[in-house]
């Protein structure tokens, strides 16, 4: 269980990091390696394992598979670690009480991957670890994140320092991190997971901290002037338009907007035909997020 002693040993390491000060990782990891545990405490079945957390489990197999991959192959490949590779940095999960207590020791894994790079490195892959696979070191930080912003401004200043030299590591972690935050609430009501108990309204909380929604830029988009029909798709109901430039749009039409056209099937191929039949056209789309739509015919008139 993360113990607050443990806890302001993380901020301490995490401020070390950022002001470059020797970390001793050996020690660190001698003297911590419950930081490194995987706790998972649920209600909902007794004796049985559900699949978010067979989900949760699988992530934090191949968080440390990828981070291997990673560091002794540069790619985020799992199928480049060797059949030993893998079965050396395989986590085992303890089953206690049933099976909705589940409890796994992940230091000795770490050391292997620390291992995989020069000891001058070893401390900038054991701070993405920890923040990689203890979520930040406490999910508890986004709940009344204002007052707590002093611990979440060091977790996103240690991951912008390590995003300077290695933004895939950093990439790592954060897509390790967020698969956690996914998947805890979708395993019970209530779960306690690296010793804190957690409701669904707290993972709400959580979410909307880490990852708050972009407001949608949405406009619509208009054209009009005169135009060649070129083409005329009865079947999926569009007609392509060419401008004095020679340039073509497709724009989508409905049978009520051109049903007042008498006979407009035919009279549209008859334009085709003649090549030089003109029409006013009106048409608009939407574009959100700088993304267009389709553009839908609005007016059509045929000009004499």
């Amino acid at each position: 269980m993360m113990t607050e002693l443990s806890l302001i040993s993380i901020e301490q390491l995490l401020t070390n990091f950022l002001v470059d000060k020797p970390i001793d990782v050996q020690q660190i990891l001698n003297d911590h390696p419950e930081w490194f545990d995987c706790h998972i405490k649920y209600k909902k079945y007794d004796q049985s394992i559900n699949g978010p957390v067979a989900k949760l489990i699988c992530n934090y197999q191949d968080t440390l598979y990828k981070v291997a991959s990673f560091l002794k192959y540069g790619k985020r490949d799992v199928r480049c670690l060797s059949k030993e590779e893998r079965k050396t940095l395989e986590i085992v999960f303890e089953v206690r009480k049933g099976s909705s207590d589940l409890w796994a020791k992940i230091c000795k894994q770490i050391r292997e991957i620390l291992n995989m790079v020069p000891e001058k490195q070893r401390a900038t892959i054991l701070i993405v670890l920890i923040l990689a696979l203890t979520c930040g070191y406490s999910l508890k930080q986004y709940l009344n994140h204002e007052e707590r912003m002093t611990e979440i401004n060091l977790v996103n200043n240690a991951m912008n320092k390590v995003s300077e030299t290695n933004k895939d590591l950093v990439e790592l972690a954060n897509e390790s991190r967020k698969n956690l935050i996914n998947i805890l609430p979708t395993i019970d009501d209530e779960v306690e997971f690296q010793g804190e108990n957690y409701t669904q309204e707290d993972f709400k909380t959580i979410r909307k901290t880490l990852y708050p929604r972009k407001p949608t830029e949405k406009r619509v988009e208009t054209i009009s002037g005169d135009y060649k029909v070129i083409e005329i798709n009865i079947k999926k109901h569009y007609v392509s338009i060419e401008n004095q430039n020679g340039e073509t749009t497709r724009i989508l039409y409905s049978d009520d907007l051109v049903s007042n056209m008498e006979d407009f099937r035919t009279r549209f191929k008859q334009a085709i035909d003649d090549e030089g039949k003109i029409f006013h056209i009106k048409a608009s789309r939407i574009v959100k997020d700088n993304k267009k739509g389709d553009l839908q015919l609005n007016e059509i008139k045929e000009i004499q």
